[in-house]
């Protein structure tokens, strides 16, 4: 995949995952609000962390590409980077009673979208492809 359609796809499939993740542990997701939540939170979520991967994470993955910087970890932590400018947007001011309620379950998705897309973008852009070098087609 190239880095482009990385920017773009990782984000949305993390989203998804992150989703599907807090639909499952979530005590506050019900059964019936399950496909609901799932679909709404992937969509809206998605339109958020693809800006986000467009405004800091593609100037990052050049920094990272810079410094030699490949590992999968290195990765997730610029995926929680990327998702603190979305964070500070979402909660600032932070003595609202928005903060209070939902400031613990917002920040683990947030960053968990974060650090997933930051792992996916690894794996599918950046991580070295094996080859097979039995397929000679140019012999």
């Amino acid at each position: 995949m190239k880095s482009v359609e990385g920017v773009f796809v990782t984000p949305i499939l993390a989203t998804f995952v992150s989703t599907l993740i807090m639909c499952i542990i979530s005590h506050e997701v019900s059964s019936t609000q399950f496909i609901g939540v799932l679909f709404t939170y992937t969509f809206v979520g998605s339109i958020f962390a693809v800006i986000s991967a467009l405004l800091f994470g593609w100037p990052l993955s050049l920094i990272y590409r810079r410094f030699h910087l490949v590992r999968w970890w290195q990765f997730s932590i610029g995926g929680a980077i990327c998702a603190f400018p979305f964070w500070v947007a979402w909660f600032y001011p932070f003595n609202s009673t928005h903060w209070e309620m939902y400031r613990v379950g917002n920040s683990v998705y947030f960053y968990g979208v974060g650090i997933i897309a930051g792992y996916f973008y690894w794996r599918f852009v950046v991580r070295a492809k094996p080859t097979n070098n039995s397929l000679k087609w140019d012999k």
